[in-house]
């Protein structure tokens, strides 16, 4: 199945975004009706439920890659001659920020690659964790 990118982008903003009407126009693609960003909402909606169950294992994967990010960030700063104060809390939201990013774009992808076809989920797949199985990577 092919879409026009334009159309990707669109749904990708509806798939990460309350305000995703305004931050289509806002990075310039074409302006939609309200009725056109209301079954995007709901379309959206459809597409994320098919992903949902990989939602924990993105979350944490996510957690884990927004916390090295961050950590890489404020090294390099202090590497480079930044300053980088000693208080965590800016760091923090910076991780947090970093995290919704993560998240929110691997979902988006994963939904959009089994919307095109491109995917296909296995209906057996169960979520791997250190609690299930007992042991650690």
């Amino acid at each position: 199945m092919t879409r026009p990118l334009v159309v990707v982008h669109r749904q990708t903003l509806f798939d990460i975004a309350e305000n995703a009407k305004e931050l289509c126009e806002f990075v310039g693609l074409p302006p939609i009706s309200d009725e056109v960003a209301d079954m995007e909402r709901k379309d959206s909606t459809k597409r994320l439920d098919r992903v949902r169950r990989f939602a924990p294992a993105v979350e944490d994967h996510a957690k884990w890659m927004a916390a090295c990010i961050t950590t890489v960030q404020r090294e390099q700063a202090r590497a480079n001659g930044f300053p980088v104060a000693d208080d965590d809390a800016p760091w923090i939201a910076a991780s947090e920020g970093t995290f919704h990013v993560i998240n929110s774009s691997v979902m988006s992808a994963l939904a959009l690659f089994v919307d095109l076809d491109a995917l296909t989920i296995n209906e057996d797949w169960q979520q791997v964790s250190e609690q299930e199985d007992g042991q650690q990577a």
